[in-house]
């Protein structure tokens, strides 16, 4: 919706999320899963200006692969804000790729029956993400209200704060889920 917002984007080549509407619900409206390198590299692109939290789900790919994605896509995108990464035997690289990737490596996890859970906790960082996000633009905007255009400002402000309470629902209704799972 606004241009640098947080953005989302899991690249899926396995289709380990096979219906991202349920999986990953209640964050599947602020989530961008993709199966196909094609598609991926163009949301991507589309979102240069976008602080970018990213997962990448290799199922069967050898580390040199997962390494020249990683370089061609992923290492000099200026706003990536997080990379996750879950690939066989990725617990064990790392503290490896920290190393490599260290301003933006978040974890690096091996493939589990717990795959949607990590990715559920991904989606969580992200909203959080987008909160802050509209929680600062709305302050700049209720700023410009006292100093320029009330209309306008007000209208930017009143939007932000629906924004922001609409991801503090996705969040709230996560971790009810989640509360509620451990009970």
């Amino acid at each position: 919706m606004f241009d640098d917002e947080p953005c989302i984007l899991i690249y899926d080549p396995g289709q380990r999320i096979q219906n991202p509407n349920t999986q990953l619900h209640p964050f599947n409206p602020i989530v961008h899963v993709h199966n196909q390198e094609i598609s991926w590299a163009h949301d991507l692109n589309q979102s240069q200006n976008k602080q970018l939290i990213i997962l990448l789900i290799f199922p069967t790919a050898t580390e040199a692969d997962i390494r020249r994605f990683i370089m061609r896509y992923v290492f000099y995108q200026p706003r990536l804000h997080s990379l996750f990464l879950i690939f066989h035997n990725g617990l064990q690289f790392h503290e490896q790729w920290s190393g490599i990737l260290l301003r933006a490596l978040r974890w690096c996890r091996s493939l589990t029956n717990h795959l949607i859970s990590d990715i559920l906790e991904v989606c969580q960082i992200a909203c959080n993400q987008h909160i802050s996000f509209y929680e600062q633009r709305r302050i700049q905007a209720d700023n410009n209200i006292l100093h320029n255009n009330f209309n306008a400002a007000h209208g930017i402000a009143a939007l932000f704060a629906q924004r922001k309470r609409e991801c503090s629902l996705m969040l709230f209704n996560y971790l009810t889920k989640l509360k509620n799972s451990d009970d």
